[in-house]
């Protein structure tokens, strides 16, 4: 071979399997700070509420995959007029919670929009800037707890309204795009046994989706998905979660709900499946207790369970098999993950855990443990010459000025040798040559 003499060269299209960027543990986690993450939508971008000590209460926060930020509003509220010089005075309006976020990134929660006018927390609507709020802010009785929505930017929330003498309670935890509502129903009669509110699945009339004052059964196109509780004097009126029989927490698009019921002594997590189905018990983690949360477009489902020590742990459900969230994740990390609260379709979970001993939002991303195949154009040189010969392979980015720099060195088994350039693809122009190496 000639000194300085580039021999055969060819452009060859190869196409390279890259590793797996799975972890060992199968999730990667993100620390979104003390507080709780609520929902997560299918871009991985989150909300929650966290700790705020100066309001003495928790203010919203939206993850989007860089930073945590806090949920504010501009909007401002006229309550009267400073005597002392005539000026308006103004209230703040204050978001407390962010507890559901749709794919527009539109976020709803509660918010206290004038505590002079609104004794209790009234749901809103934020899209971008623009704060709105589609329930009556004057409403003296009404008080909410947690607000979700779906794509259409349809709000359901958790809350409860005075109707004469009659009390109507009806628990909204989830809303999927066919408008389809996840909860619980409990009618409460002034003088007789309280009924303690079961799970459902309803399909609300136009005229009763956005406010629960206008609930009655038949506008509501409700379905029990629960047996009736026996009537007793032991069912009294309760406003949280924890003595209800059954609430239905979440629902996908194809109308599959998931939530807890009362199984004897214990409570249990559930996942429904549509028509006459009974209720399929999703199990615990070697304890009494569990709770479903969530479930995507595959039907997998998040929740909580306890363990054979009776601790909450964070869980997933797939196929039939129930998995210890911590038991995927790096245990040298100091979590203990306690509550999942969410799932998106990308298996993304969101939740609850101790770090530390205090409360911590979390997010994990599923990693994908499938190899993936990469196309990249590397590019390929022929080398002749003789058998046990050493050449060294040199390139250049331009003629002139002629600047050769060294790839590899290389001693021939074959009378023609095939090198490809592995950082060719990061290179616009590259010219190469071969010459006698020591």
């Amino acid at each position: 071979m000639k000194p300085h003499a580039v021999r055969r060269i060819l452009a060859v299209l190869v196409f390279l399997p890259l590793g797996s960027r799975a972890l060992a543990a199968g999730y990667t986690l993100v620390d979104l700070g003390p507080g709780v993450a609520s929902d997560v939508n299918n871009l991985g971008h989150v909300v929650g509420s966290r700790p705020d000590a100066a309001q003495n209460a928790t203010r919203g926060f939206f993850y989007d995959g860089k930073a945590v930020t806090p949920v504010i509003s501009t909007n401002r509220v006229q309550y009267g007029i400073d005597p002392s010089n005539g000026q308006a005075l103004y209230f703040d309006e204050v978001l407390h919670t962010a507890d559901g976020i749709n794919d527009s990134d539109h976020i709803s929660g509660t918010a206290l929009y004038n505590p002079k006018i609104s004794v209790g927390r009234i749901p809103y609507l934020k899209k971008g800037d623009e704060v709105s709020h589609p329930y009556l802010p004057t409403d003296q009785t009404y008080f909410c707890s947690r607000a979700t929505l779906n794509n259409l930017d349809v709000l359901v929330a958790v809350s409860s309204v005075t109707d004469g003498p009659n009390l109507y309670n009806h628990w909204s935890f989830a809303i999927n795009d066919s408008n389809q509502v996840a909860g619980a129903v409990g009618e409460i009669l002034r003088g007789t046994p309280t009924l303690t509110p079961r799970a459902t699945v309803s399909k609300p009339g136009a005229d009763s989706l956005l406010n629960p004052r206008f609930y009655v059964p038949s506008n509501w196109n409700v379905t029990f998905i629960d047996a009736q509780p026996p009537l007793t004097s032991d069912h009294f009126l309760d406003y949280g979660l924890d003595r209800h029989d059954s609430d239905a927490f979440g629902i996908n698009a194809a109308g599959h709900a998931v939530g807890v019921r009362a199984v004897g002594q214990t409570r249990r997590a559930f996942r429904y499946t549509g028509g006459n189905l009974a209720l399929e018990d999703l199990g615990t983690l070697g304890g009494a207790n569990s709770a479903a949360y969530d479930i995507n477009a595959t039907d997998a489902v998040v929740g909580t369970a306890e363990t054979s020590d009776g601790s909450p742990h964070a869980f997933l459900w797939s196929n039939g098999v129930m998995t210890d969230l911590n038991n995927l994740i790096v245990p040298t990390l100091g979590w203990v993950l306690t509550k999942a609260n969410a799932i998106n379709n990308r298996g993304d979970i969101v939740g609850v855990g101790k770090l530390g001993g205090v409360d911590h939002a979390f997010l994990l991303t599923a990693v994908d443990s499938a190899p993936r195949l990469s196309g990249r154009n590397y590019f390929g040189v022929t080398v002749e010459g003789i058998v046990g010969n050493r050449y060294r392979i040199e390139f250049a980015t331009a003629l002139a000025p002629e600047v050769w720099t060294p790839l590899t060195t290389l001693t021939l088994t074959n009378a023609s040798q095939l090198y490809f350039d592995t950082n060719s693809p990061s290179s616009s122009q590259r010219l190469y040559r071969a010459v006698p190496a020591p």
